[in-house]
């Protein structure tokens, strides 16, 4: 990987003249424990990965941002080039790690406070069990959802992404998601680190 890469360079150009389709926000978790067991965790890499390889290849610039902007923890067991690896032959992630532009932008995500949600068209939350301890109750998640969605954006999540909760919207805070069923990960799959 070069060592002489200038974020200016990398992130997106807020005048448009990236010459992207559009922009997309995925947020990863900065949270590296399993509760207080002592283990590592974070994000998942092919949660962020393979929808960013598609995002990029209709031609959409994908910014990357975590609650506490800086280096996003990744969870060993979605590193195809760890031990732990739950998918070593997941290739679309191994060759996300190793490209100099993606692994750069996961070593410096933005500061979720620093995030305009009227600059993207559409936010993503990537899943990782570390997204269950600093997704919920984020408001800075809550907000910049609200401002992509309130600019005919589009909000989604992947896996333990949809532990933020659903922005209010509309004049009465109405969910979104109010009387609808969600797919979601299962009850007994948080209590791994609990």
């Amino acid at each position: 990987m070069s060592e002489n890469i200038d974020m200016d360079d990398i992130r997106t150009h807020r005048d448009g003249t990236d010459g992207s389709v559009g922009r997309v926000l995925a947020v990863v978790t900065s949270h590296d424990e399993l509760g207080e067991t002592g283990y590592p965790t974070g994000w998942w890499v092919s949660e962020l990965a393979h929808p960013y390889l598609a995002l990029t290849n209709a031609g959409y610039e994908v910014d990357v941002a975590s609650p506490r902007g800086g280096h996003a923890p990744i969870d060993a067991w979605s590193d195809p080039n760890d031990d732990a690896a739950q998918t070593p032959a997941d290739f679309v992630s191994t060759g996300f790690l190793e490209n100099d532009i993606t692994r750069a932008k996961i070593m410096d995500t933005f500061a979720l406070s620093e995030v305009d949600g009227h600059d993207y068209d559409a936010v993503f939350l990537v899943g990782g069990y570390g997204a269950g301890y600093d997704f919920p109750e984020n408001d800075d998640i809550v907000r910049i959802a609200r401002e992509v969605w309130g600019g005919d954006g589009a909000v989604g999540s992947i896996c333990h992404g949809a532990a933020a909760p659903p922005p209010p919207v509309g004049g009465g805070g109405a969910s979104p998601v109010a009387g609808r069923t969600l797919p979601g990960g299962a009850d007994v799959d948080e209590t791994v680190g609990r």
